[in-house]
């Protein structure tokens, strides 16, 4: 028996309630891509992976791509699922010639000065739906793989915005679903994630999309995730696991950290260079470069040792 979109969906947008921070589940699992973001009252930290698994006729292949970017120095907004696909359908002469960034640089032309976070979640919605049709003519013709045997509804690409509007944290996503049962593209679906601010003082809320299995296994203290998020983010993470407020640049470390964990995990799904952004209470968005560590890595040390 064949089960309803709201009831694939809903189970997966359960909550998970551990002390005083949330782990929320994004709702149908892409391909491949880790996002993980944190919402705080410190700030907002978005961390995407760079993979890019590319499906041939004869051969899989793989190469990094940028998977979020900053908008109006205020916005972020990151993908899963496809990040670029291109078909043409010599009879009905229907043409997909998707790439993310460059369909990004195409929304942003049209976009007012100063878009506010509702605006412009409207603004990508409505650039999604005008894809649908290609994509349905795509899943008709039988050109889309089915990636995932045992989802009858399986993600095709997710955004997920985040922002400030009015003071107020806000995060969202942008989702669109192939039905298997009977080949339809199901959407574009809004989900708004991020509570209000008044409900969210002092406690944390960390969501993942795509890949998630980290997001299992975190919250648990046997589990790899929990002892790896230690061993690399150690205050961080332990500050999470106190309940204790931290601040935005702890934030950022851990989400790092949680995709590079999920690399770990799932490496042929999730790797590359993480892509690290931040959005102060301000609303200012920019781009975190990890810094090299400080200390001499021991080899380096030892070679640097005074001969007897």
């Amino acid at each position: 028996m064949s089960r309803s979109l709201t009831d694939y969906i809903a189970p997966r947008l359960t909550a998970i309630l551990l002390i005083t921070f949330i782990f929320v589940l994004s709702s149908i699992q892409a391909h491949s891509t880790t996002v993980i973001a944190i919402v705080g009252d410190q700030g907002i930290s978005i961390a995407a992976d760079s993979k890019m698994v590319i499906l041939g006729a004869y051969r899989d292949g793989e190469r990094e791509t940028v998977k979020s970017f900053i908008i109006q120095d205020r916005l972020v907004i990151a993908s899963l699922g496809y990040s670029a696909n291109k078909w043409a359908d010599p009879a009905g002469g229907v043409v997909i010639d998707y790439e993310f960034e460059a369909w990004l640089r195409g929304i942003q032309a049209s976009l007012p000065a100063n878009v506010s976070f509702d605006d412009f979640v409207g603004i990508v919605k409505e650039g999604v739906r005008k894809m649908i049709p290609n994509w349905q003519a795509m899943v008709t013709a039988g050109k889309m793989p089915h990636k995932h045997y045992g989802d009858i509804f399986e993600s095709l690409t997710q955004y997920v915005i985040a922002g400030y509007q009015d003071g107020v944290a806000k995060l969202a996503s942008i989702e669109f679903y192939v039905d298997w049962d009977k080949n339809a593209v199901l959407g574009p679906y809004q989900v708004a994630l991020a509570p209000p601010r008044v409900a969210v003082a002092g406690r944390t809320y960390t969501y993942f999309f795509g890949v998630t299995e980290v997001a299992f296994e975190a919250p648990n203290p046997q589990s790899y995730a929990y002892k790896q998020a230690m061993a690399l983010s150690p205050k961080a993470f332990g500050d999470l696991m106190s309940g204790k407020d931290f601040p935005l640049n702890e934030s950022n470390a851990l989400a790092r950290t949680l995709v590079e964990i999920e690399e770990q995990t799932n490496p042929h799904m999730v790797g590359g260079k993480v892509r690290m952004v931040e959005i102060a209470p301000n609303g200012k968005a920019r781009e975190v470069i990890e810094e090299p560590p400080k200390t001499k890595p021991e080899k380096q040390k030892e070679a640097e040792k005074p001969s007897a």
